[in-house]
């Protein structure tokens, strides 16, 4: 995975950030007139760029997932086989969950401060101040509300660690369903914005939705009751 990475990353190379720079550096520089932001004027820019930051972006994601995945089957893995296992102390869940949200919010401020550089705002907006208060708020809010399902959910914990991806049969089907329904909607924005985010600038947050993953399918194998 590591190595599909890194050509996915070599094939970037191969193109130009935009396919007309004249073109884009005058679109740039006329983005603002007397009236403020000229409007739609990223819109024709976006045009132009090539394929070579989404190439790099997703070939760097893709060798911090493997990196990722490596790292995690190093602390989590089963002595015997290749399965993952669930932490073995609630207080490591809380830990990897602050650890998820504090890389995906420097994800997203870096991915500001990529962007500002590269052009992205116009000249006249050229601070990434507001957002990044939004952004404060917004994780802060995020983490308070996380605390409190995670609260939730440990509640519910069987004794730890377990292995992950079990699903049993017969007796209690419904309760061994629900949970994973309910955690499998809890799994879709993180797959959803964590592929969004692995081909844009934000790729550095990559790590961040394996993590945040691991956890959920952590907890939602912990919740499971043992037996029928």
């Amino acid at each position: 995975m590591a190595a599909f990475g890194g050509i996915v990353f070599a094939s970037g190379w191969a193109f130009p950030v935009y396919s007309d720079a004249e073109a884009a550096l005058r679109l740039r520089r006329d983005a603002c007139d007397a009236n403020g932001v000229v409007e739609g004027w990223y819109d024709r820019m976006a045009e132009l760029e090539t394929l070579r930051h989404p190439l790099m972006q997703s070939g760097l994601s893709i060798m911090l997932v493997a990196a990722t995945l490596w790292v995690l089957y190093l602390a989590f893995g089963s002595a015997h086989s290749w399965r993952f296992r669930s932490p073995s102390k609630k207080w490591i869940f809380f830990l990897l969950g602050f650890g998820v949200i504090g890389l995906s919010f420097f994800s997203q401020l870096h991915s500001l401060s990529l962007d500002l550089r590269r052009g992205v705002f116009p000249h006249c907006a050229d601070t990434i101040a507001i957002p990044a208060f939004g952004l404060a708020y917004f994780y802060g809010a995020l983490t308070l509300a996380c605390l409190v399902l995670g609260a939730l959910f440990v509640a519910f914990f069987r004794p730890l660690p377990v292995d992950l991806f079990t699903l049993g049969e017969g007796r209690g089907t419904v309760r061994r369903w629900l949970p994973t329904v309910l955690f499998g909607l809890l799994a879709l924005p993180i797959v959803i914005f964590g592929i969004l985010g692995a081909a844009g600038s934000s790729f550095i947050g990559t790590p961040a939705a394996v993590v945040g993953l691991y956890l959920v399918e952590s907890a939602r194998s912990a919740v499971m009751p043992a037996d029928g």
